[in-house]
C-alpha cells in the first residue's frame, strides 16, 4: 500500500480508479432513470410551457430556480425532444465535471497524497452528490460552484478583474447558493488587499460585474415573492431559532445529511455517529486555521454565512440546500487525520479502513435511490393501460405536475373535461364530505401520493367507504408513496 502512494505512477492510477468509481456510480443512477418527483415534474412542465423570457419570472407550482438553468435546459430539450434523461442531463455532466476540479480544489488544501486520496474517495462515493446528479434540480450546480469559484480565483486571481467578476456574475443565475460562496470569496480578498495595503483598483473593476448583476437578481427574485414566502413557511422548521434552542440538532442533521451513506451504520444510536462527523470536522477546522489562515477561511466562511443567513431567516440551514457545504466538510474531516495520523504506516491502514466500511452502506444507499418512495411513472403506466374512454381521473395539488408531465411526456389523449382537481385533504371527514360527491354512474380515478405532506389523510378508507355506500367498484393500486384508486361500475 505504501508503495502505491510514494509511486507518482501508482499514485495516478488509483487517482484514475477513484474518478472511474465517481464516474460509474453516477452514471449507473442516470442510466437507471428513477421516476420524476413531484419537484421535477413540476420544473420540467415550466420549461415545456414557458418561453425562454417566462422562465425569468415566476414559476409555476411554487418552484424557485435559477434562470439560465432552465433556459439552457429548454433549449437541450427543444434540440433533443423530452425525456427524464434529457431533463437531467445538464446535473449529471455538472456532477461528473465536479469529479474532476476536485482534485485540484484537494491539492489545494491537502498536502498529503494519501488525504487528498482519500477526500476524492469520499466525494466520489458521496449519495447524496450521486442522487442529485440524477434529478432535474440545480443542486449539483450547487456543488460545482463551491468548488470551482475558489479554483478561478486562485487561478486568475485580479490580473483579469473583468473577465473573473463577469464569470462570477454569471454563477448565481445556476446555483442561488453560489452567492453564499461568491460573498465569502469577496470578504476574504478584501480583507487579504487591506491587510497588505494594496490597490483596491482591480478589486473594484473584479466587483463591478457582480454588483451590476444583483440588480437584475433582485428583479429575478422580486417576481418570485410570492413562492419565497410560501418557501419560507416550508422550511420554517430549518431557520436557526433566536435563542439557538434548535442549533444542536440542525447542525448534527446537516452534517450526518453531508456526510451520507453513513446513515445506514449504527441506527440503534442515532446520534453517535453525528457527534463523531462532527467532532472530526471541529477538529479538522481548528487544524486548517493554524495551517494556513487563508485556507481555512475560504472553507470557514461560506458554512459561517450560511448559519447567519438562517439565524435572520433568509436561507434555511436545510439537507439539500446546504448540499453546497459538502466539498468543504469533506476537506475538514481529512484534516482531521491529517492531524492525529502522521506515520505513513498508519495512513495508509486508515486508509485502507475507510474505504471497506463505506463498500456497505454505499451500495445500500444506492439501491435505496433506486426504490424512492415516489414512484409515479409506474403509477401513471398502470393508468395509461386501465383508464377508457369517458373514465374521469381526479388529481391533486401534489399529483397534478406529475400528471400533466407524464400525459405530454406520452401523448396520452385525455381531454382536459375528465380531469378533477381536488384539494389536498386535511382530514378524513372533509375528504369524505366532497368525495361523496362522486357520481355513482361513472367512473373515477384518483392518482394521488403523500411525498410533499405526509400528514394527508389515506385515502384508501375514504374511498372504500363511499364505494361501499354507493354500490360502487373499489380497487388499489399503490407503488411507494404513489396510490391510485378505481372507484367506478
Amino acid at each position: 500500500m505504501r508503495a502505491i502512494v510514494e509511486n507518482k505512477r501508482n499514485y495516478y492510477w488509483v487517482l484514475f480508479a477513484i474518478i472511474v468509481l465517481g464516474v460509474i456510480l453516477r452514471l449507473n443512477l442516470f442510466l437507471f432513470d428513477k421516476s420524476f418527483w413531484f419537484d421535477e415534474a413540476s420544473l420540467a412542465l415550466n420549461v415545456m410551457n414557458k418561453s425562454f423570457g417566462g422562465l425569468f419570472g415566476k414559476l409555476d407550482f411554487n418552484q424557485l430556480c435559477p434562470w439560465l438553468f432552465l433556459f439552457e435546459t429548454k433549449i437541450i430539450t427543444n434540440f433533443f425532444g423530452i425525456s427524464e434523461r434529457i431533463f437531467r442531463l445538464l446535473p449529471f455532466l455538472t456532477s461528473i465535471l465536479s469529479i474532476f476540479l476536485f482534485y485540484p480544489y484537494c491539492k489545494y488544501f491537502i498536502k498529503n497524497r494519501t488525504f487528498c486520496l482519500l477526500a476524492m474517495f469520499f466525494f466520489a462515493i458521496n449519495t447524496n452528490l450521486i442522487y442529485y446528479s440524477a434529478e432535474f434540480k440545480p443542486y449539483s450546480f450547487d456543488v460545482f460552484a463551491t468548488i470551482c469559484l475558489p479554483l478561478l480565483l486562485f487561478r486568475y486571481k485580479l490580473k483579469n478583474p473583468i473577465f473573473l467578476g463577469l464569470i462570477f456574475a454569471l454563477f448565481p443565475w445556476y446555483s442561488y447558493s453560489s452567492l453564499i460562496v461568491e460573498f465569502a470569496l469577496v470578504l476574504i480578498v478584501l480583507s487579504e488587499l487591506i491587510y497588505h495595503r494594496k490597490k483596491l483598483k482591480n478589486f473594484f473593476m473584479f466587483l463591478a460585474p457582480q454588483v451590476l448583476n444583483l440588480f437584475v437578481l433582485g428583479a429575478h427574485f422580486s417576481l418570485g415573492d410570492e413562492v419565497r414566502n410560501y418557501m419560507t413557511q416550508l422550511w420554517s422548521s430549518s431557520y436557526i431559532a433566536h435563542n439557538f434552542s434548535n442549533f444542536f440538532d440542525l447542525f448534527l442533521q446537516n452534517i450526518f445529511y453531508i456526510f451520507h451513506p453513513f446513515n445506514y451504520i449504527m441506527k440503534a444510536f442515532p446520534y453517535f455517529l453525528p457527534i463523531v462527523f462532527a467532532i472530526f470536522c471541529t477538529v479538522g477546522a481548528i487544524f486548517a486555521l493554524k495551517q494556513n489562515k487563508f485556507k481555512f477561511w475560504i472553507l470557514i466562511l461560506p458554512f459561517l454565512i450560511t448559519l447567519t443567513l438562517s439565524y435572520f431567516g433568509i436561507y434555511p440551514y436545510f439537507d439539500r440546500l446546504t448540499l453546497f457545504l459538502t466539498p468543504i466538510f469533506i476537506i475538514f474531516f481529512v484534516k482531521f487525520f491529517e492531524l492525529i495520523l502522521k506515520n505513513k504506516k498508519a495512513q495508509l491502514l486508515m486508509f485502507a479502513f475507510l474505504i471497506l466500511i463505506s463498500v456497505n452502506p454505499t451500495f445500500k444507499s444506492m439501491e435505496k435511490m433506486k426504490n424512492l418512495p415516489s414512484q409515479d411513472y409506474e403509477i401513471f403506466n398502470l393508468l395509461h393501460k386501465k383508464y377508457k374512454q369517458g373514465d374521469f381521473v381526479v388529481i391533486n395539488d401534489v399529483s397534478e405536475p406529475s400528471m400533466h408531465y407524464f400525459l405530454k411526456r406520452y401523448e396520452f389523449p385525455l381531454d382536459e373535461k375528465f380531469i378533477i382537481k381536488e384539494p389536498q385533504y386535511a382530514d378524513k371527514a372533509v375528504a369524505f364530505k366532497h368525495l361523496m360527491m362522486l357520481d355513482k354512474n361513472k367512473n373515477y380515478w384518483i392518482y394521488t401520493n403523500y411525498l410533499v405532506n405526509p400528514r394527508a389523510p389515506k385515502l384508501r378508507g375514504v374511498l372504500k367507504a363511499i364505494s361501499k355506500e354507493k354500490g360502487m367498484k373499489f380497487e388499489e393500486y399503490s407503488l411507494g408513496k404513489t396510490r391510485l384508486y378505481y372507484v367506478g361500475k
